[in-house]
């Protein structure tokens, strides 16, 4: 049976997140991915590919990720916390400032 859970890019421009289906049973790591996924293809300016241009386990490793607000510890643990109908998840990516 399948769930849906909110995923949101953090990003200056503040954009809503998105709903995105996945199987029960699926890992954060499978929701970001798949969230990354559709992204890529609804792309529509050069600096927003630019955001989504580092491959994803990069990302990921580099990527502040929070599920409900709650930061998560490692992110080795990724790919084995799971989740449920409703989460809110937020993929932080590193910003460079000068």
């Amino acid at each position: 049976m399948p769930i849906v859970v909110s995923v949101k890019l953090v990003t200056p421009w503040n954009e809503p997140a998105e709903d995105i289906e996945l199987e029960d049973g699926s890992s954060l790591a499978d929701a970001i991915l798949k969230f990354l996924e559709l992204r890529k293809r609804k792309a529509h300016s050069e600096l927003e590919k630019s955001l989504l241009e580092p491959e994803p386990d990069v990302l990921l490793k580099t990527s502040a990720v929070t599920v409900n607000k709650t930061m998560c510890d490692s992110k080795a643990d990724l790919a084995s916390v799971g989740i449920k109908q409703g989460d809110q998840i937020a993929l932080v990516p590193p910003v460079l400032g000068g």
